[in-house]
């Protein structure tokens, strides 16, 4: 009988190995796999919220440069709009406005209307012909500048300028000076 009992104890606990082994292992591993999923989609949702976050900073920068620039442009042509013509010192202080400019060239390429806009808010009881002779002057002194120009350098150094970098090259600065006039002219 003790064999009996031997028998059906190895015969019963094989059935059971083998039932655990048939087993489907898919119900051990959802919740693992569940878990997994979870994490993945946090993953993927911490990834696309830095990415928003990201895409966040770097409008939000784009913004405050193009304000910035706005700004400098419209500030230049209030400079420029004080200029005197024709007068004793008028050669000084154009050479000081067209040395602010050079570092704001490309905004002067990109936006062109809106210098020219606060440049005729800034002038507007003054003679159109006035407008346009300030904005030929201080073309042809950035120019004179960009180009390193002798005179214009020694001019800038009478003003006590220590001359900026430019933001453009000299035929840039041609496109510029048309771009400007031409908007001036509308």
């Amino acid at each position: 009988m003790r064999s009996f009992r031997s028998i059906a104890l190895a015969l019963f606990l094989s059935a059971a190995l083998v039932a655990c082994d048939a087993a489907p292992k898919q119900t051990l591993t959802a919740p693992v796999d569940a878990t997994v999923a979870a994490e993945s989609v946090e993953t993927q949702q911490d990834e696309t919220s830095a990415e928003t976050s990201q895409a966040e900073t770097t409008e939000a920068a784009s913004a405050a440069q193009e304000a910035a620039e706005e700004a400098g442009l419209q500030a230049l042509a209030q400079k420029l709009a004080e200029t005197p013509v024709g007068t004793a010192g008028s050669s000084l202080a154009i050479v000081t406005v067209a040395n602010e400019a050079l570092p704001l060239g490309e905004a002067l390429r990109d936006e062109p209307d809106v210098f020219v806009e606060a440049f005729i808010a800034e002038t507007e009881d003054e003679d159109p012909a006035l407008r346009e002779e300030l904005l030929a002057e201080l073309m042809y002194t950035v120019d004179g500048l960009v180009r390193g120009d002798e005179a214009t350098l020694r001019r800038a150094d009478d003003a006590g300028v220590t001359v900026n970098e430019s933001a453009l090259s000299a035929d840039e600065w041609a496109t510029v000076s048309e771009g400007l006039t031409a908007e001036l002219a509308k």
